[in-house]
């Protein structure tokens, strides 16, 4: 989509929904303001108190010599600000709504007169963040309650994507911060998945039901935060008046259209959700009344997904089962690698060469086609699956409130995943395929959390944190023994052990990629985060600091039974001159076997210290600074079976100071070990430690009139990057597991060969791969700034911001075994490391650079109008990846400069807004205001909701297959570039809808075998199609017990009209579809459903 058309889009979208009114961390909230008389003066020595509507908790506060007061330690939720003093009459605000880590500015104008009269004002309350230079967005229990979320589940990430900033087609990278610089929480306790260093499946460790709001941090958050970007959740709680709320939501594929890619009728789906809630206060009849004291919420959630799971797929003709291959005739042609690469005739294998491994396997798993082929071969695509899959959910959340004094707050929340698994058969014959899979990730989390008010200016908030995470996940057919069907010799299993008898993986790669056997076997992963945080707020004069410290404990319990000790084989185009020919004669072009390691335990503990001063430095200009320090220990495992790479020695290194006697004894018997102490590294984490980790932030909000409607903010913070589990859990293997590679060196000699591929018929034997971690690690770090200016206009927070994020020592992975370019054939012996396959070493070292601009308009219910617009236009440039942890070179590791590029993960631009807009018609509003109530049954109460989201398209590489131009044995890569490659985006949708590739195959030409370089193809050099998706929602709600409840009937739209948001094309230029768009996203689907709040 060009700039112009999404600017407009924003404009109109913004008019459109601001027309009605036109017509007509710490997860702790602040109050603040200044209190003056009807001159301006100070009014010092004024009675200010605050009270929370919900449970009439209050606070009391005096202003000081300047007039100011400032109340901390809020809970999110609704308040009132009565101001007294004598001689002046008292001012009240009420329905004042404090967001999760909000800073409130009310200000009180007093006039003169009795105390006794009280003038009362309601609501209006500037949401423009006023106090500090942060930029962040609020998402509230409405707009989970009430916008159409997704067909596949209520999930959190519908609603909080729609905020500037974010990017969200591939993980979330928020204003340039990378994926991995996220930190979630819910009630300020950790909920991350801390091996990964994202969120986890269980995102919240509730329901959506069960949370108030969702913050985001997305750019200079205060020293009190770790991490870039914040997702805080913060729970209902019980208050004075009952009040809950039942869901239940059915999408059923009745109502659903066919994607535009479809032929056959609509894959059948059936999907149930539902969900209640409810809290009051505990009174116990006779015995204990809790009101405005003791409180209680709960919620329980679940979802029943029934699924066809359409899949396409490409799968041999029966015509290719059989070695006939005469239909590629003139396209591809079959030669015999065994007789000195002389053509089979007719294109046709020999009945007797068939390798009855391969003749088993394929009669085992490929089904026949069963629609045509497109793409230049007449195979791409050319069979459709509904193989069936299911999901269950059930989630349960509760929590309690005790004020156990009026400067003593408690509440405990305990929220329990006790099913989120998935069933789903994959698209092969009897549920063989990669989509085949069994999961269940079960979760508990628990916050403990105490806020105890010293004095008026000394506030201080303890946690108690505990989230535990456990993750199963193994193949579809486990259990069934094929490897004694395919009688592949050089597996063995002597105990019939099911994880080493079932499916083998197969693999192909080159011209046609048939679909693969699987990629599955069995994991296990458990992960505990023991957390306490203690933050202390004090209020001193102009200042007003808060000083806390954040530890975590991390724990990981880790199974991992690797596909590879089934056996894993790879086919592509040399030899023959077709992978799936190969498979037929036997001969795989890389074999791979394993012996899976012992179960993993690593452990690693994190401290986070900091102080933070909001400092008054004139009534109308604020200066935010701090300072925060973080100190991680590198992971450790329970007992010491820890390994890296020693590039200096050749050789792997082991924990401790001695050799471990529980080590592969193949491996130990053929390969150089090394221990921590012999090489100079620290003894059991073999990696050092980072104690330079201070991370100062600054910022300054002025608001330039004085009021609470308008800021100008600049901004600038270091934050560091937690160290993953996956580094601890990574060097876990070694030499306690072995993975065998045996490679093709020859691509006219088959090496390898069924039924016996790991016995070679040259000099070259199978040899083991080895990773590791640099002994220097230093913690990834993140520079961030921003400019911007809020302004409340017409009921709305406008805020226009630039925000630039720089990224240093970002890991990534360098293989010290790639050759480098060469006119030298390639060959094992040449390795710097010839013991070995391949020798990754992750380190830093990589950067990226990010420019954004944004605008966002968010506007709370007023007047039957709420809605969120945000635009955002956005440059990311990296030599890395903004969504992996570390990720190789796509082409060349010795030039890293030629990988900077911009990044898949950052559209160029973006649109996006949701909306709720009440129809101001039936009683209670201006139009048919008066009309009788059973008429306002049927014409009152309607209402229309909706998310939408315009995106340019993504970033993307050509690539080729078969030819080894710099003879490093890298099979693939970028081609050399001759022209543009794009075609005119202005008709890109009518070429995909004519089957019409989107991009110039002319443009492109592989590199000759041998030439001594890689392609000089740029990187991400092609730009796919972009999306529009309309999510609608018509509601109908009906008042009823004296309108202290409603019912609201749901109807839900999901891409509304229907409009086809193609996938990205075939990237590979040999493949005979390059350029070719053959699916597309899900047509529009329906869901109807219903909801009681009271």
């Amino acid at each position: 989509m060009k700039t112009k058309h999404l600017l407009t889009a924003f404009l109109c979208a913004l008019l459109g929904l601001a027309a009605p009114n036109l017509l007509a961390q710490s997860t702790q909230g602040t109050i603040l303001g200044v209190v003056i008389d009807a001159t301006g003066a100070n009014v010092p020595g004024a009675t200010v108190t605050v009270k929370n509507e919900g449970t009439n908790a209050v606070r009391t506060v005096t202003t000081d010599d300047s007039g100011n007061y400032r109340v901390a330690g809020l809970e999110a939720g609704f308040y009132q600000v009565t101001v007294g003093s004598t001689g002046f009459k008292t001012f009240s605000q009420t329905r004042i709504d404090v967001a999760t880590a909000q800073i409130k500015r009310i200000d009180a104008r007093l006039e003169v007169g009795d105390v006794a009269t009280v003038m009362t004002v309601e609501g209006g309350t500037s949401q423009v963040e006023t106090e500090t230079a942060t930029l962040s967005n609020i998402k509230t229990s409405r707009d989970f309650a009430q916008l159409p979320l997704s067909v596949f589940g209520r999930a959190w990430a519908n609603v909080t994507n729609v905020t500037a900033g974010i990017q969200s087609t591939g993980g979330y990278i928020v204003n340039g911060a990378r994926g991995t610089a996220n930190n979630f929480t819910a009630d300020g306790i950790s909920v991350n998945d801390m091996i990964g260093s994202r969120n986890t499946a269980n995102g919240f460790s509730g329901d959506i039901e069960t949370f108030q709001e969702i913050k985001i941090l997305t750019s200079n958050s205060s020293a009190e935060y770790g991490q870039v970007a914040q997702f805080a959740a913060v729970s209902k709680q019980g208050t004075n008046t009952p009040h809950g709320s039942l869901y239940w939501g059915n999408f059923n594929s009745a109502f659903s259209s066919r994607s535009w890619a479809d032929q056959a009728p609509v894959s059948f789906t059936n999907h149930n959700m539902f969900a209640t809630t409810g809290g009051g206060p505990v009174v116990i009849p006779k015995l204990y009344d809790g009101r405005n004291r003791t409180f209680i919420f709960g919620s329980y959630s679940g979802a029943r997904y029934r699924v066809g799971n359409r899949v396409f797929q490409t799968v041999p003709t029966a015509a290719m089962r059989q070695g006939n291959f005469s239909a590629l005739t003139g396209l591809i042609n079959v030669v015999d690698p065994l007789n000195n690469r002389t053509p089979f005739p007719n294109n046709t294998l020999p009945s007797s060469r068939l390798s009855p491994v391969a003749t088993t396997l394929q009669n085992l798993i490929y089904p026949d086609p069963n629609q045509p082929g497109q793409g230049a071969f007449g195979m791409t695509q050319n069979h459709y699956a509904d193989p069936g899959g299911a999901y269950n959910s059930n989630v349960y959340s509760i929590r309690g409130d005790h004020q156990i004094s009026s400067n003593n707050q408690l509440y405990v929340r305990l929220g329990r995943t006790a099913t989120n698994g998935d069933t789903y058969a994959g698209a092969l014959k009897d549920g063989w395929g990669t989509q085949g899979v069994r999961s269940n990730i079960p979760a508990v989390s628990l916050v403990i959390s105490d806020t105890h008010t010293f004095s008026p200016n000394l506030v201080n908030e303890l946690k108690l944190g505990l989230n535990r995470t456990f993750a199963q996940n193994r193949d579809y057919n486990f259990g069934v023994d094929v490897l004694s069907q395919l009688g592949i010799v050089g597996i063995n299993n002597p105990s019939n052990d099911p994880a080493i008898a079932g499916m083998p993986q197969f693999t192909f790669g080159g011209a046609i990629g048939v679909a693969a056997s699987g990629n599955r076997n069995f994991t296990y992963t458990g992960q505990n985060t023991y957390q306490i945080i203690d933050n202390m707020s004090w209020f001193k004069g102009r200042h007003s600091v808060k000083f806390g410290v954040d530890i975590r404990r991390m724990q990981v319990n880790n199974q991992n039974i690797p596909v590879s000790i089934r056996g894993s084989y790879s086919f592509d185009d040399r030899l023959s001159g077709l992978g799936y020919s190969n498979f037929l004669l036997g001969f795989p072009t890389g074999a791979t076997r394993g012996i899976a390691r012992p179960n993993a335990y690593p452990r690693g503990t994190y401290y986070g210290f900091y102080i933070q001063d909001d400092f008054r430095l004139h009534p109308r200009i604020t200066l935010n600074y701090g300072i925060r320090y973080e100190y991680q220990t590198p992971w450790v495992e329970k007992f010491d079976r820890m390994f890296t790479f020693d590039p200096n020695t050749g050789s792997m290194v082991t924990a401790g100071s001695t050799i471990p006697g529980d080590l592969v004894p193949s491996v130990a018997a053929t390969l150089p070990i090394r221990t921590a102490a012999e090489s100079g590294l620290p003894v059991r984490s073999l990696m050092a430690t980072d104690a330079n980790n201070f991370s100062p932030r600054i910022g300054l909000a002025i608001r330039p009139f004085g009021d609470a409607t308008t800021v100008v903010r600049l901004g600038y913070g270091i934050y560091t990057q937690v160290w993953p589990g996956s580094l601890g859990l990574n060097a876990t293997g070694g030499p306690w597991q072995s993975t065998e590679s045996f490679i093709l060196e020859d691509a006219n000699t088959p090496t390898i060969r069924f039924p016996d591929p790991f016995r070679t018929t040259s000099s070259f034997a199978g040899i083991q791969s080895i990773s590791g971690v640099s002994g220097r690690f230093p913690n990834e770090r993140t520079q961030q700034w921003n400019a911007s200016i809020g302004r409340q206009i017409l009921g709305m927070a406008v805020d226009i911001a630039y925000v630039g994020t720089r990224g240093l020592n970002i890991p990534y992975t360098e293989d010290l075994n790639l050759l480098r370019p060469s006119t030298t054939p390639f060959s094992a012996a040449r390795r710097p490391f010839p013991r070995f396959n391949a020798a990754s070493l992750i380190q830093t070292g990589g950067s990226s650079t990010y420019h954004g601009m944004t605008i966002q308009a968010d506007r709370r219910m007023s007047r039957g109008v709420w809605f969120n617009v945000n635009y955002t236009w956005a440059k990311g440039l990296t030599d890395t990846s903004f969504n992996d942890y570390s990720s190789g070179a796509q082409q060349n590791q010795y030039e890293r400069f030629l990988e900077r590029a911009d990044d898949p993960s950052i559209r160029r631009q973006q649109l996006r807004f949701s909306y709720v807009l009440d129809v101001p018609i039936g009683r209670g509003h201006r139009v048919l205001g008066n009309i009788p109530r059973a008429l306002d049954h049927v014409l009152g109460g309607w209402q229309f909701a909706g998310i939408t989201t315009m995106l340019t398209g993504a970033r993307l590489s050509p690539s080729y297959s078969n030819a080894d131009p710099a003879f490093t044995n890298q099979f693939s890569g970028r081609p050399d570039r001759i022209g543009n490659g794009n075609f005119d985006s202005g008709i890109m949708r009518d070429s995909i809808k004519n089957r019409i590739p989107i991009f110039d195959a002319s443009a492109f030409t592989v590199p000759a075998t041998g030439r001594g370089f890689y392609g000089n193809s740029a990187r991400l050099v092609l730009t796919g199609p972009g999306q529009a998706v309309w999510n609608a929602g018509i509601h109908k709600n009906w008042r009823f017990a004296e309108d202290r409840a409603q019912f609201q009937f749901r109807w839900e739209l999901f891409n509304a009209f229907n409009r086809p948001n193609f996938n990205n094309p075939n990237l590979n230029i040999q493949s005979g579809a390059f350029g070719l768009v053959t699916t597309a996203g899900a047509g529009r689907t329906m869901l109807f459903g219903g909801r009681i709040d009271f």
